[in-house]
C-alpha cells in the first residue's frame, strides 16, 4: 500500500507542474465524484473519485464553431463492496468538444488503471491491470463543472476473469 501511495503521489506532482504553452493558458479542473454500479456484478459497488484533469495544446478544428480537445485525465477512485474496500489509480488522456461558449462539454477517453485489491466479495477482477473508458457530459458555471460519466472498467481479457464494472459517476468541479 505504502508504494502506491507513493505513486500516486508521483503523477500528482507531475500533474500539477505548471506548463508553458505559446500563447495559450494552462487550464486545471480539480474535484469528486461519486457514483454505483449497475447490476453485471455480484456485489453492489459504490465509488468515490478525487480527479484533475489538464488541458493539453493539441487540438483539432472540427467546424466554425466547435474545436476537438485533448486533456490528460488522472483518478483516484476509492471502491466499496460486500463491506470490503480497494482503491484504484487511473490516467489517460480524454477527447472532448466544448460547446455553447463553454458551458457544456461532450468527453470521451480512455485511462490504463492499477486496481490494488482486485478481489471485491465475489467480484474477481482477474489482476491488477485494468482500462478504464468513460463517455460523459458536462456543465460550466463559471469556474464551475458539474458532471456525469458513464465508465467501464475491465482488464480488456488479459487475465483469465474479466469481470468488469460499469459506473455511473456525478462529479463536481472547480477550474483554475
Amino acid at each position: 500500500m505504502a508504494q502506491f501511495i507513493r505513486i500516486i503521489l508521483f503523477f500528482a506532482f507531475l500533474l500539477s507542474s505548471t506548463a508553458v504553452y505559446a500563447g495559450d493558458k494552462t487550464v486545471f479542473e480539480m474535484g469528486a465524484r461519486g457514483g454505483v454500479n449497475d447490476n453485471r456484478n455480484y456485489e453492489d459497488f459504490t465509488a468515490g473519485e478525487v480527479y484533475l484533469l489538464r488541458n493539453l495544446p493539441w487540438q483539432m478544428p472540427l467546424a466554425q464553431s466547435a474545436t476537438l480537445r485533448t486533456r490528460l485525465d488522472a483518478g483516484v477512485t476509492f471502491l466499496e463492496a460486500a463491506g470490503e474496500q480497494s482503491a484504484m489509480l487511473a490516467i489517460g488522456g480524454d477527447l472532448f468538444v466544448p460547446m455553447l461558449d463553454d458551458r457544456l462539454e461532450v468527453e470521451v477517453g480512455l485511462r490504463p488503471a492499477f486496481l490494488h485489491d482486485y478481489k471485491i466479495g465475489e467480484d474477481n477482477f482477474g489482476g491488477n491491470l485494468q482500462f478504464t473508458s468513460h463517455a460523459g457530459l458536462t456543465l460550466r458555471w463559471q469556474e464551475i463543472s458539474l458532471s456525469y460519466r458513464i465508465q467501464h472498467t475491465s482488464n480488456a481479457s488479459i487475465y483469465e476473469q474479466n469481470k468488469g464494472l460499469n459506473l455511473h459517476l456525478v462529479g463536481l468541479g472547480g477550474r483554475f
